[in-house]
């Protein structure tokens, strides 16, 4: 089974006129709890054949539930009654995700103080014919059965009273930073890498590659790579001679070498006339 971080009773829905026009009597609510038992009768498991239990799902909201976002699903009701009064009780689970974790904890009341958040809405159609009763303040719509597909939570609750009057947690609220059984999380990720834009400016000619490749070679003298001295070189005809490093290249680091390289080609530049993005 899923892991569960919290679990909620309350009212799903009571008998009367909702915020939106609609008339629920006590015998059509007794219908849709008897609708819902008969979904959630699988107690949980899957049959070795036939289709399994529907569950009556809980998400974030109803917009959530028209997009098909399976991700804000945060719960599952788990069993249905009804109370003295005609009203729709609920028993649910919150599961361990990060919508289910941040639903529980606009729930919470473990500290004693009232919940940021504690309606809940229906999510069902009528089940056969519907008809329309003149009401005080404009036309109700009414039927005789009632289809519960969920219950979502809201802060613009249609009926009164619908709300969650109890609040659990499974196990003690978790910490950010532990999993759903306690133990400590650990973070394998790298740190972020930061990237240097660069141009795209045109490719050097074979001519100019051949240039570069006569330039690299006197200045990244096996003297050099291995910290001594290079030997002396004959200063080019024409232009200013390469940049040499100003220490073995052996012991630069990383941002050294770069530095080396760019300050390497802008003299090689601007003798030969060369372009190129490649060192930063």
């Amino acid at each position: 089974m899923a892991r569960v971080i919290a679990r909620v009773s309350g009212v799903a829905l009571r008998p009367g006129v909702s915020r939106n026009g609609r008339l629920y009597t006590r015998d059509a609510i007794g219908r849709m709890v008897a609708r819902a038992q008969d979904k959630l009768s699988g107690g949980g498991t899957l049959p070795v054949k036939g289709p399994a239990p529907v569950p009556i799902s809980q998400l974030t909201h109803h917009a959530a539930a028209a997009a098909d976002d399976s991700l804000r699903i945060v719960g599952a009701v788990r069993r249905m009654s009804l109370d003295e009064d005609g009203a729709a009780r609920f028993d649910a689970d919150i599961a361990d995700t990060p919508h289910g974790r941040t639903i529980a904890s606009l729930l919470d009341t473990s500290d004693g103080q009232p919940p940021f958040l504690r309606n809940v809405s229906i999510r069902g159609a009528w089940v056969g014919d519907t008809q329309t009763l003149p009401g005080k303040d404009g036309d109700l719509v009414t039927g005789a059965d009632l289809e519960l597909f969920g219950l979502d939570y809201t802060g613009s609750p249609g009926v009164p009273g619908a709300q969650v009057d109890r609040f659990e947690w499974a196990s003690g609220p978790p910490h950010p930073d532990e999993s759903g059984d306690g133990r400590d999380l650990i973070y394998e990720s790298v740190p972020e890498a930061h990237v240097t834009p660069i141009t795209e400016e045109a490719a050097m000619t074979d001519e100019q590659f051949r240039v570069f490749l006569a330039g690299v070679r006197e200045t990244l003298t096996a003297g050099q790579v291995l910290g001594t001295q290079p030997p002396p070189a004959t200063a080019p005809a024409a232009g200013p001679a390469p940049v040499g490093p100003p220490k073995p290249l052996h012991q630069m680091n990383s941002d050294e070498l770069a530095d080396f390289g760019s300050a390497w080609w802008t003299s090689r530049s601007e003798a030969d006339g060369l372009k190129s993005p490649f060192w930063r």
